[in-house]
């Protein structure tokens, strides 16, 4: 699956260092989001994304799972980042 990065949101974790939520719109027009920990064994796999991406960039090789009834992306993924020229007029729009 491939997705458009929107923005991510950072957390202190009880557990210690900060919990990432990762927010994109799928292909399907749909909004997903991801959970990140700094101390998990997968950040090395987002952590290019969360100093990199911008807002309209591109997500791909995303998994999904379920969680509590509602489609997430799958925090093992291993995604890709895709850079996209863009200006603050087409954001939104759909590709």
């Amino acid at each position: 699956m491939k997705a458009i990065y929107l923005k991510h949101t950072k957390k202190p974790s009880k557990y210690g260092g900060f919990f990432y939520y990762i927010f994109c719109k799928g292909e399907d027009g749909k909004s997903y989001r991801t959970c990140i920990g700094d101390n998990f064994r997968n950040f090395f796999k987002w952590k290019n994304i969360l100093h990199h991406a911008e807002s309209g960039d591109e997500l791909l090789n995303l998994q999904t799972k379920l969680f509590k009834g509602k489609k997430i992306i799958d925090a093992d993924s291993s995604p890709t980042l895709k850079k996209i020229e863009h200006n603050e007029t087409d954001i939104f729009s759909t590709r």
